[in-house]
């Protein structure tokens, strides 16, 4: 997103975003040590680092004005809107049978 006019203030930064990639990046390589606390400190970072994506994502998301184009040049996946499930009928002439064990019901 670097330099991209659509997106002139970001929040959070870059840099905030990228501080949080690379301590998250340390905190994986450090796991091969294998010690809890190794575990605790990626675990922290990722948490970290997916707010971050959260919170980078919903500034994208709030300052595109519905513009598929400008949302898609944040880097971003630009995703259509959800369309309504279909519903699927009522199923008729229904047999249960007991199964085999309990509990159990053929249908």
């Amino acid at each position: 997103m670097t330099g991209k006019t659509n997106y002139p203030t970001l929040s959070p930064t870059l840099a905030v975003y990228n501080a949080a990639v690379t301590a998250y990046e340390n905190a994986l390589g450090n796991l091969q040590n294998g010690s809890v606390t190794d575990t605790l400190i990626k675990d922290s970072a990722r948490a970290s680092l997916e707010t971050l994506m959260q919170t980078l994502g919903l500034y994208v998301q709030l300052n595109c004005g519905n513009d598929l184009i400008k949302a898609q040049s944040s880097g971003f996946d630009v995703h259509a809107d959800p369309v309504a499930a279909n519903i699927p009928e009522i199923p008729v002439n229904v047999k249960g049978e007991w199964g085999a064990y309990t509990g159990v019901i053929w249908v």
